[in-house]
């Protein structure tokens, strides 16, 4: 998503190319700060999140990153704080810890030991 809004954005083609991510029911971003990106990710995750919220289309966003961390993770601050306004406004945040849903049935399982708790936390955003 980021690195192809970017490379959209340079290439003058950014309104076009946000139609994908603007426009469907429910839009899922998967993994947030799971890769590096680039200086104008904030710019361009701020375009479809700010679309959408005008247009009340829910989002879902996974991410091991806490909130107070995308400013860093986006390279600007101010517009993680914007889009995070704009994701929180009627948005929830969900906590889920336990071992890993990826290697619960593999011989690695006992392998990552990040979290031992159990369940889900459900936590109003501040």
């Amino acid at each position: 998503l980021i690195d192809e809004l970017s490379s959209a954005s340079r290439d003058g083609r950014l309104r076009e190319t946000l139609v994908p991510y603007t426009h469907p029911g429910v839009l899922v971003v998967d993994e947030v700060g799971y890769l590096s990106y680039g200086p104008d990710a904030a710019n361009v995750m701020f375009q479809v999140v700010n679309e959408r919220h005008l247009h009340r289309r829910p989002m879902v966003f996974t991410t091991n990153k806490p909130v107070e961390e995308w400013g860093r993770v986006l390279h600007d601050p101010d517009l993680a704080e914007a889009i995070l306004d704009r994701v929180l406004e009627r948005g929830r945040v969900l906590h889920f810890k336990g071992p890993s849903y990826r290697t619960r049935d593999s011989a690695t399982a006992g392998v990552l030991k990040l979290s031992r708790k159990e369940g889900a936390e459900f936590r109003e955003p501040a």
